[in-house]
């Protein structure tokens, strides 16, 4: 299960559920593929769309996806880094997307004073986080701090891979992600975000699942995706996934 594509599949879901709003110009930093551009555009959420990503190969995808469902006209995608985003016009974008982006980011103050500039007046941000308030996070947190402790030793690393490969029959021999450079408690953000000038909207908890064990225990899957009803609970807020919409105010 890689959990960055599962919080922008689980966006999608919402972002096709809110209201419809006249966004003309979106941007979505960090974009991948393109995924939740082509959705929105397909949509009729905005008009058009202007994707960031660092990597060339994700850039590539998008632009060819583009052309295969002639949405070339309304979008545009750039090899470039989140952090700097000086060569974009101020005031041009009605909402901006941050999906699985900031916690990989080193300063979030500088990030949010140029995504304010960026902004039109009562523009739209949308960014998820993960939510270290989640049991589910520090379920995980603690399976890789275990993991990262044994994984060098030569004993633990043979016992690890028979473990992996001969009982539970694990075909890849890809090396798991290392656990997300940062972490969100969500009353926090929230207040680091209305200090600079942001109206919190909307927010969203989802994603009720252990990475870890999707990955060792694939039949967990179906039932993780049960506990998705935990969203409309008295435990939402054990969502691994923080979603917020916020609005930019003067």
């Amino acid at each position: 299960m890689k959990e960055k594509n599962n919080i922008r599949q689980s966006f999608n879901a919402r972002a096709l559920e809110w209201k419809d709003g006249d966004f003309k110009n979106l941007l979505d930093l960090g974009c991948g593929s393109g995924e939740i551009i082509f959705e929105l555009l397909k949509n009729n959420k905005v008009k058009f769309a202007y994707g960031i990503d660092f990597s060339e190969k994700m850039i590539d995808l998008a632009k060819k996806e583009a052309k295969n469902i002639k949405l070339e006209k309304k979008s545009q995608f750039e090899v470039k880094d989140a952090e700097n985003l000086n060569h974009l016009s101020k005031n041009k974008f009605d909402i901006i997307l941050a999906i699985g982006l900031i916690e990989y980011l080193e300063n979030d103050q500088k990030f949010i004073e140029n995504i304010r500039k960026l902004l039109k007046k009562e523009g739209i941000l949308i960014i998820t986080v993960p939510n270290n308030s989640s049991p589910f996070f520090v379920l995980d947190y603690i399976i890789t701090l275990i993991y990262r402790l044994f994984k060098n030793n030569f004993l633990t690393k043979n016992i690890f891979n028979f473990i992996k490969y001969k009982i539970l029959k694990r075909k890849s021999k890809k090396e798991i992600k290392p656990f997300p450079q940062k972490t969100y408690n969500p009353k926090k953000l929230n207040t680091f975000l209305i200090k600079n000038g942001f109206l919190i909207e909307k927010k969203i908890f989802n994603l009720y699942a252990s990475e870890w064990l999707a990955r060792l225990f694939p039949n967990l899957l179906n039932i993780f995706k049960k506990l998705e009803k935990l969203e409309n609970s008295y435990f939402k807020y054990w969502g691994k996934n923080y979603i917020i919409m916020a609005k930019k105010i003067e």
